[in-house]
């Protein structure tokens, strides 16, 4: 049985791990599968009644070797690449992910040391699946937050101090030479006492790492507009940024390059967006090359290419 169904969906385990044995596999699997997918699970399902398969034990382990209890763990969110899960007794969030992806994670986390607006890492372990270990890793979280919503931008206040503790939280980044690389509404975070931290990061990277800076990643609507064939830069995470305020306060964001330029260039409206905003933009259009009307060749191009998207995550 292919344990990553295990992790799916454990929602309902709030009483007792025991009850963990009984779970059918039409429970643990994801919400909404195609209807050939259906079948198929539905086909498995019998195939366990019949033969009287029982669902495999999962353990979480951490690091010093401290059990973390099934039933003390709610899902709050799925996607392409984690699963995510709120620890109930701390009011912490794991994210469980292949142990290649944890380990990178872990890695951006400890070389980016604390600061009030970046998500903490609090503990790591593995997710064992019957007497396989190791199967997954999870990456512990400090505290519990909100996606950032427009909400959060309902004035020119409220955004100013918004703006400030994202840019400060992404500047200490790269300060330390990481790089984000897929700033969006979805990876801040908003904590009691509307503090915001920047959240998740699946396919971060460190300036250093040249090869990598060449890959296109990111989500769609909120990509730099800066030319794919230029090594990703740190004026890139600031005009993501800029675009997921745009899009988080008016609820519009542009797939095409030139749209996001037009939004960056022009739409910046100093009535509802904060000076200091808007002369970073200024300022990483400048850095870019981008602060002048140019012919674009490849807007067309771009506007139809494929392109990697993370799946919105809470955390």
């Amino acid at each position: 049985m292919n344990p990553a169904f295990i992790l799916m969906k454990l929602r309902d385990l709030d009483d007792s791990e025991s009850r963990l044995g009984s779970v059918r596999l039409c429970d643990i699997l994801p919400g909404m599968p195609s209807a050939g997918f259906s079948t198929l699970v539905a086909y498995m399902e019998q195939l366990r009644e019949i033969h009287g398969l029982r669902v495999s034990v999962v353990r979480f382990r951490g690091a010093h070797n401290d059990d973390i209890s099934i039933s003390d763990l709610n899902i709050v969110a799925y996607g392409r690449k984690s699963l995510v899960m709120l620890r109930r007794s701390r009011s912490t969030v794991l994210k469980i992910c292949l142990p290649a992806d944890a380990g990178t994670e872990r890695e951006i986390h400890s070389a980016s040391d604390y600061h009030p607006n970046l998500r903490q890492l609090l503990n790591w372990g593995t997710v064992d699946v019957g007497n396989r270990e190791g199967v997954f890793q999870f990456l512990e979280l400090d505290g519990f937050g909100e996606p950032f919503r427009a909400k959060h931008v309902s004035d020119l206040a409220s955004t100013e101090m918004m703006w400030n503790q994202a840019f400060e939280g992404l500047r200490h980044l790269h300060r330390k030479s990481i790089l984000h690389r897929d700033v969006k509404p979805d990876n801040m975070l908003v904590f009691k006492g509307n503090v915001l931290k920047i959240n998740d990061y699946d396919i971060s990277c460190f300036k250093t790492d040249r090869q990598e800076l060449r890959r296109k990643v990111g989500t769609r609507g909120y990509h730099s507009p800066s030319s794919s064939m230029q090594p990703y830069k740190e004026e890139d995470d600031i005009l993501s940024l800029a675009l997921a305020f745009y899009s988080a306060k008016l609820g519009i964001k542009k797939s095409s390059r030139t749209g996001r330029l037009q939004i960056l260039r022009c739409c910046l409206d100093p009535h509802l967006f904060p000076a200091c905003m808007r002369m970073a933009v200024e300022d990483a259009l400048r850095k870019l090359g981008l602060d002048q009307e140019q012919n674009d060749e490849d807007n067309e191009d771009e506007e139809n290419e494929d392109e990697d998207e993370d799946d919105d995550e809470e955390g």
